[in-house]
């Protein structure tokens, strides 16, 4: 199996955000209570 690690682009935030939002669900990934919007997340991880 190949894998292609590409930059995140803001049309694929949606998808992203879904998966993030998610993982909050579980209560074990993050210390989040809900996902960001798009610029809170781009401007808080580098590019």
């Amino acid at each position: 199996m190949n894998y292609q690690i590409e930059p995140l682009q803001t049309e694929d935030w949606p998808q992203v955000r879904s998966i993030y939002a998610e993982s909050i669900s579980t209560g074990v990934s993050t210390f989040d209570t809900k996902p960001p919007n798009w610029k809170d997340w781009d401007s808080s991880r580098l590019p």
